[in-house]
């Protein structure tokens, strides 16, 4: 008896308004293929029920929204994968619309290969709008016969047959964070087009979503409408995406990057993003960190998992440098303390003493330097970011109140805070315009 590996079986009925897509990693044994015949099943699956007729029963549920039959065609093993796909058919509305739309569907089925305990059957799918067909494995229990899941180590790396024109998604948020950064990177955005939500995604999104009170909530009318919006997103042209993407490059172009020497650092999950104007908690918004010389940079994405794996659902922008978000939070507390003793502090110390910043805050996360500790009243170690003590009640509001070292952004700008409390990317002649005005002043000021 001869040992194979069936890998990337998927079972998937695409439909309108609700979908299922399961997608089976299986290992068949196989022997001389013997062939079956096509036909209907007629009541329930019995014990002694041929491989072919489970088949044909499991379609025959999905026609009827019969949730309980579909785990009967499953062993334990397979139902605990795929159950989560199949409940959005519990609710009576998409229950309703499941039956309208597999009416359209015909489906006939042929055994293909049985050993002792193994089975495999191909079921030819013929729909308004597709024909395929679709492989499943089945391993006798009792005396009849169950759909069967066993996970392969290696099934994720296979291209499905399903998928041949729609990629694999990437396996992990963090994969699809270095795809993004990598597409920028090599100005390649057909990259992340070929990982963006596709047509057979939105069925799988749908079902999730159908099995939300939001969704039960939502009349027929409404539905429709989440539905075709859904769809035209994953299916319409590639505008959006490709404008993102240009805007992104041409923000970092604007901030000094230079994408050839950009570095990938790491990305976390920020949040649920909105993939839609009705489900605005269907995906992930992740930030990506990139290093560029001695500066860290933020850009968004968003995306979410499928079966498939992570796909990009749109969102991509770029946030600019960390230290935007770190000096505006040293800027708030720096009037902090102004409120509490009616005065500026005098520098990074007397906010780390008065317990309002952390030392560790004061080293850019792209510098790669060690922070520095507070000690006796000091701060000893390096710092990235020059604090400017202004007399807060005459100075000008443009005037600069701190600022991260030029140096990590190689001499061509650098992220400032002004007088106003007001944080942005400065270009260098503009921030050596800004700090020698602001010098000039405090010397002025001095010598009164």
């Amino acid at each position: 008896m001869k040992k194979g590996l069936l890998i990337g079986v998927i079972f998937g009925v695409i439909i309108a308004g609700v979908g299922i897509v399961v997608v089976i990693q299986l290992q068949s044994r196989s022997s001389s293929a013997n062939s079956g015949t096509a036909g209907e099943l007629v009541g329930k699956i019995t014990k002694g029920s041929p491989p072919e007729a489970v088949i044909r029963h499991l379609f025959a549920c999905m026609r009827t929204s019969d949730y309980e039959g579909l785990k009967s065609c499953h062993t334990p093993t397979a139902w605990q994968v795929v159950a989560p796909m199949y409940e959005g058919m519990q609710s009576e509305a998409m229950g309703q619309r499941l039956k309208e739309r597999m009416a359209n569907v015909h489906v006939s089925v042929k055994l293909m290969d049985i050993s002792a305990d193994r089975a495999t059957v191909v079921a030819h799918i013929r729909d308004d709008s597709e024909v395929s067909d679709e492989t499943f494995s089945l391993v006798r229990a009792g005396k009849g016969w169950r759909v069967d899941y066993l996970p392969a180590s290696d099934a994720r790396q296979e291209a499905s047959p399903r998928l041949s024109t729609h990629k694999q998604g990437m396996q992990t948020q963090e994969a699809l964070a270095r795809l993004v950064f990598e597409a920028l990177k090599e100005n390649d955005v057909d990259l992340l087009l070929a990982h963006r939500l596709g047509g057979p995604d939105v069925d799988q999104l749908i079902s999730r979503f159908g099995n939300t009170e939001k969704a039960r909530r939502m009349s027929d009318a409404e539905w429709r409408e989440f539905d075709a919006q859904l769809r035209q997103q994953a299916t319409g042209p590639d505008q959006e995406i490709r404008r993102e993407f240009r805007t992104a490059r041409a923000r970092a172009a604007d901030e000094a990057v230079e994408w050839q020497a950009a570095e990938y650092m790491k990305c976390r999950s920020t949040g649920r993003a909105s993939i839609s104007q009705r489900a605005d908690e269907m995906c992930q918004q992740v930030e990506i960190m990139l290093r560029f010389h001695s500066a860290a940079y933020l850009l968004e994405v968003n995306g979410v998992q499928l079966e498939r794996g992570w796909v990009l659902t749109g969102g991509l922008s770029w946030v600019g440098p960390v230290s935007l978000s770190r000096l505006n939070g040293m800027s708030k507390c720096i009037a902090l303390y102004y409120g509490i003793h009616s005065q500026p502090p005098p520098d990074w110390a007397a906010l780390v003493k008065e317990g309002l910043l952390r030392p560790d805050s004061l080293v850019s996360p792209g510098s790669g330097k060690k922070p520095p500790k507070y000690e006796d009243g000091k701060l000893q170690g390096p710092v990235d970011y020059v604090y400017v003590q202004l007399p807060w009640r005459s100075a000008s509001k443009e005037m600069i109140v701190a600022y991260e070292l030029p140096e990590n952004y190689d001499g061509k700008g650098t992220v400032a805070c002004q007088r106003n409390l007001s944080v942005r990317w400065v270009q260098k002649r503009e921030f050596e315009r800004l700090l020698k005005r602001t010098r000039e002043w405090l010397e002025r000021q001095e010598g009164r």
